[in-house]
């Protein structure tokens, strides 16, 4: 980062203009986790600024936990802790079914397109990871044991053999949500054996490359898991 990723902010919305100006230095990775701000006095100077449109800002960054004072040692890029992220959602989650239903529609939404990318994309060493995760599945359900670990990571493993990293974060964020939920609805009689079933199918469409194969065992696999949650909320 240096002083030239900074542009002087217009006059109209100056307190959104800071706002948005920083997020996306912090999102394009210019301003990183650790990273400290320019002290108050340069950085207002830089953005054109005065020194209490800038606090305002960066109080409303603050509240996002997107930055972190610290008292005598200035302003920091704040680390992004995903567990952070998701517990509000999740206590929320956990109180309201009908966002349960939500999340679960926001599979439907998302996870049969990574599917199919991941059919187009994926390498043998992809191929090979679900095998192995589904392996394991396999056989801890046969031992009567829980396996939402399990079906958590053959999802995650989908979305990293699309190549596309926010592919991953955002699948990871969905899995987390659905965590308890997940583990519960695993107990329901024959829930596994369904999950399973929809895991190979899946795994079948990305090995043969077949994308509209795995965009469809997707849709099922999850029409399927719906059923198997909002009958047990």
């Amino acid at each position: 980062m240096t002083e030239s990723d900074f542009v002087r902010v217009k006059r109209s919305r100056v307190h959104e203009g800071i706002v948005q100006q920083l997020t996306q230095l912090i999102r394009k990775g210019r301003l990183r986790p650790g990273d400290r701000l320019p002290p108050e006095r340069e950085l207002a100077e830089t953005l054109g600024v005065s020194r209490s449109t800038l606090r305002s800002a960066l109080r409303v960054l603050e509240g996002l936990r997107m930055i972190e004072s610290r008292q005598g040692d200035g302003t920091y890029v704040a680390e992004v802790d995903l567990e952070q992220l998701v517990a509000p959602l999740a206590a929320v989650l956990f109180t309201h079914s009908v966002l349960v239903e939500d999340i679960l529609e926001l599979r439907q939404i998302i996870e049969p397109p990574i599917a199919e990318w991941a059919a187009k994309r994926a390498r043998p060493e992809d191929i090979e990871e679900l095998e192995s995760i589904l392996a394991v599945q396999a056989r801890k359900a046969a031992e009567g044991l829980q396996t939402a670990e399990e079906d958590s990571r053959f999802h995650y493993a989908i979305a990293e053999a699309t190549g596309n990293q926010m592919v991953v974060h955002l699948i990871d964020l969905v899995m987390s949500l659905l965590a308890e939920v997940r583990a519960s609805s695993l107990q329901v009689p024959d829930r596994q054996e369904v999950s399973l079933a929809g895991h190979r199918s899946i795994l079948e469409g990305i090995k043969d490359h077949d994308q509209a194969a795995a965009l469809q065992a997707m849709k099922e696999h999850i029409r399927r898991v719906a059923q198997a949650i909002e009958s047990h909320l």
